[in-house]
C-alpha cells in the first residue's frame, strides 16, 4: 500500500519484531518456509518496511528458539515413553537444521539424542527421495550433536 508502519502508523521498532516474528513461526513450523522455499519470508520482510539483515538476525534467533523448544519437546516426550508424540516435531527439528547446515548449538545429552535418533531413523519415509530422507537423517545427527556438521570446504574438494 505504500505505507510505512512506523512513520505513518508510529508502530514501534519493537512491535514490528514482534509482527514479523508473530507472521514468521507459524510459516516455520508449519512448513511453510523452508530453507529451499523463502518466498513468504520475503514477502513479510518487505510488507513489513523492515530491513532484511534485521529481518535475517530476527530469523536466525527465532529458529534458534524454536529448535531449542522442539528438542525439549521431544526430550519430554521420549523419557515418558511416548514416542508417538514426536513425529511432527522432529520433522520441524530437521526443517529448522536445514537452515544451518545442522548446527543448530543444542545442548542434548548423548543417550537422548541417540534415543531421539533412533526413534527419527525408525520413521516411516516410504514415498519420501531416498536421497533427501538421508540428507535429513545427517541433520538430525548434526542437530543432535551425534556428529559433526558438514565443512563446505571438504565438501568443495570431494565434488573436484
Amino acid at each position: 500500500m505504500g505505507m510505512d508502519l512506523s512513520e505513518d502508523v508510529g508502530v514501534t521498532s519493537h512491535q514490528l519484531v514482534t509482527m514479523f516474528e508473530q507472521e514468521i513461526v507459524p510459516a516455520l513450523q508449519s512448513g511453510e518456509i523452508t530453507a529451499d522455499n523463502q518466498d513468504m519470508l520475503a514477502e513479510i520482510q518487505e510488507s513489513l518496511n523492515m530491513e532484511p539483515e534485521e529481518c535475517e538476525s530476527i530469523f536466525e534467533r527465532t529458529i534458534l528458539k524454536l529448535a531449542e523448544d522442539a528438542v525439549s519437546d521431544v526430550e519430554a516426550e521420549v523419557l515418558r515413553g511416548r514416542e508417538e508424540n514426536t513425529t511432527d516435531v522432529m520433522r520441524q527439528i530437521v526443517r529448522y537444521a536445514a537452515f544451518f547446515g545442522g548446527d543448530l548449538d543444542l545442548t542434548v545429552e548423548e543417550p537422548t539424542a541417540w534415543s531421539i535418533y533412533n526413534i527419527y531413523e525408525a520413521l516411516d519415509f516410504s514415498g519420501e527421495d531416498a536421497e533427501a530422507v538421508e540428507e535429513n537423517k545427517e541433520l538430525m545427527k548434526v542437530a543432535l550433536g551425534l556428529m559433526e556438521p558438514a565443512d563446505d570446504d571438504d565438501y568443495e574438494e570431494e565434488e573436484e
